[in-house]
């Protein structure tokens, strides 16, 4: 079916685009509105640059390689999530992380690092990680543009626990069961607070063995759990982002 002009589709564009009145959309996103959408002439959309700004466009042309755009007034563009976190996420197997970038973006993930661990079943070389993150990027863009968000997460590079660790210190919280409650580990790490940043590691569907957890601890890190249940790793990432932010953000308002 065409857009729909009173839900107008968003699409991310280049930082810079939005400067001038037309924008030419080719690749993945024409064939997406071409194809998928079947975008016509005079369908709405909004445009985004990622970077705080937003315009409103409209369908100018829609040819065989490139689909025409002409802009409008600015719009408002979304706000960003009250707290920047990243998900350290153990890649699990097949292609789950993709579901955990998709969710996550949904739920207000700021970043996403796929997480090296010792029982970590995918292993990523840097050719290999470097085609993955590349897909993985192209799913935190869709799933931005379809959720509302004002920004793309980033995919950044692989990264072990113990990197995640030193890096962010006590901002630093690591999923495990008989760890402090998620919803009462505000006080643990000053970065989670409005405005603020922090970072999230789940490991793979096995956990994090007590070598890594004993090791997070001693470099500042906070062990935390959300509940007496067992989740699989890609759906604790998006419940744990979930309870983060709406507490951050409650406490913000």
């Amino acid at each position: 079916m065409p857009l729909d002009d009173r839900a107008p589709r968003r699409l991310f564009v280049a930082p810079g685009s939005l400067a001038s009145d037309r924008v030419t959309i080719t690749g993945p996103d024409h064939r997406h509105l071409a194809l998928v959408l079947r975008a016509r002439k005079g369908d709405p959309l909004t445009l985004l640059d990622g970077c705080g700004r937003a315009r409103r466009g409209t369908v100018a042309e829609v040819g065989r390689s490139e689909t025409l755009l002409d802009l409008g007034a600015d719009d408002r563009c979304p706000p960003d999530p009250p707290l920047r976190l990243t998900v350290a996420q153990a890649a699990p197997k097949g292609d789950r992380f993709s579901e955990v970038v998709q969710h996550g973006t949904e739920a207000g993930a700021w970043a996403f690092v796929p997480l090296l661990t010792e029982r970590g079943v995918v292993r990523l070389d840097a050719r290999d990680a470097e085609g993955r993150t590349a897909r993985w990027q192209a799913v935190a863009k869709g799933a931005a543009e379809q959720s509302g968000r004002g920004s793309v997460p980033a995919v950044l590079p692989p990264a072990p626990l113990a990197q995640m660790v030193r890096d962010w210190g006590a901002d630093c919280l690591v999923l495990h069961p008989g760890g402090v409650r998620l919803s009462e580990a505000i006080s643990l790490a000053p970065g989670l607070r409005a405005g603020g940043a922090a970072c999230l590691a789940v490991g793979p569907e096995g956990g994090f063995t007590e070598r890594e957890i004993d090791e997070a601890r001693r470099g500042g890190a906070a062990v935390v759990s959300i509940g007496p249940y067992v989740f699989r790793s890609e759906t604790a990432a998006v419940a744990a982002v979930a309870i983060l932010l709406d507490r951050i953000g409650r406490g913000a308002a």
